[in-house]
């Protein structure tokens, strides 16, 4: 039985949300997931890009009966460009942290379940990990919330700034833009506008910036709360979050 990559990224995003929303119960943390799959972006970058404040993950999506050369080639072209590059080892080393390739192998019925075979690897090579999309789904939300972040921003800047030259499909403005949730609280949550998917180069530093704001808010909304003795009257304010700041 075959599965699209499509219908995969829908079942991951979804199991994603929620294996956040159980680990987070009424806390919040700034972070986006953009779905790049059939936009100006996926060809240049990937299927699936997720931001949070110590963490950056580059996800591409493949079938195992999916023939197509065009991945094959990128990633030739990617590995040459790094290797002539000054920085080269840094970019391949950042490639590895950052970038995903899922392969779904098949689906089977087992015991009465319908079952998904994933492997994972880094895209730029590598051994193959089998998984499944519950444990993918653990493993993306856990690495989310890690307190330890993975290479800089400066350097998934360089790397996805490759990604894209290699590619060449990224010379003008998408025309598209994305959302980042940067609060949910006592059931209100709200988004931070970006007016350029493209923009995403520069959000790994503001989503440090707002990451650290709503913290400071937090704690000052808390504090005020426990000297009034009112811990229930609680609320995100869209200014505190100003994404353009």
């Amino acid at each position: 039985m075959d599965l699209y990559e499509n219908t995969l990224i829908g079942t991951f995003l979804y199991g994603l949300g929620i294996e956040m929303g159980t680990r987070l119960g009424g806390a919040a943390v700034v972070s986006g997931v953009d779905l790049l799959q059939q936009t100006p972006l996926d060809q240049s970058l990937g299927d699936v890009l997720i931001k949070a404040p110590r963490h950056f993950r580059l996800f591409e999506f493949k079938r195992a009966t999916n023939r197509d050369p065009k991945e094959a080639e990128k990633r030739s072209h990617l590995l040459m460009a790094m290797d002539k590059a000054p920085n080269g080892k840094a970019l391949f080393d950042t490639s590895r942290a950052i970038h995903s390739l899922v392969r779904i192998d098949q689906v089977e019925l087992t015991n009465r379940r319908l079952e998904t075979k994933l492997a994972e690897r880094a895209y730029v090579g590598g051994e193959l990990g089998a998984c499944t999309i519950p444990e993918l789904c653990r493993r993306t939300a856990h690495a989310m919330l890690a307190a330890d972040g993975e290479p800089n921003a400066r350097q998934c800047d360089a790397y996805l700034r490759l990604l894209a030259d290699v590619s060449g499909r990224l010379k003008h403005p998408t025309g598209g833009g994305g959302t980042l949730l940067v609060a949910a609280r006592d059931g209100i949550v709200e988004y931070a506008h970006v007016a350029q998917i493209s923009d995403i180069f520069r959000t790994h530093e503001q989503l440090r910036g707002i990451q650290a704001a709503y913290e400071r808010a937090a704690k000052g909304r808390d504090g005020k709360e426990r000297e009034r003795g009112d811990p229930n009257q609680r609320e995100i304010r869209g200014k505190d979050m100003d994404w353009e700041r």
